[in-house]
């Protein structure tokens, strides 16, 4: 207030205004405190169950299990990984939305597997 420019009529200061843009991260997409990554995973982690290390805002590693079976772009919560809280509230969620890497290219032994599972009615 009062660190704008002169009014030529009056004489007084107005008041100044600042616009923020927050660029989009290249990770993470924000809604509150809450943020949500994508983390592609390879189909075989999926069905069988495993292990991925993903990394936070602050640049922590955490090892998220995933369980045997999870599903196509299911997400986890990771409780208070998010944004930090302001005026006491507490620290958002981290969701991470789990997808399947699938192979581009199959050498034989990899397409005959995937064929037997097809025969499978898998």
């Amino acid at each position: 207030k009062g660190k704008g420019q002169v009014d030529p009529r009056t004489g007084q200061r107005g008041d100044m205004l600042a616009k923020i843009v927050i660029d989009p991260h290249p990770t993470f997409s924000r809604d509150g405190q809450d943020l949500t990554m994508e983390l592609p995973v390879k189909l075989t982690t999926m069905v069988l169950g495993g292990h991925a290390t993903i990394h936070t805002i602050d640049d922590r590693e955490i090892e998220l299990r995933i369980p045997s079976g999870t599903k196509n772009n299911a997400t986890m919560r990771l409780k208070g990984h998010g944004l930090p809280g302001v005026n006491g509230s507490p620290a958002g969620n981290l969701m991470v939305k789990i997808s399947a890497e699938l192979p581009r290219e199959l050498d034989d032994s990899q397409k005959e597997l995937f064929e037997r599972l097809a025969e499978l009615g898998v």
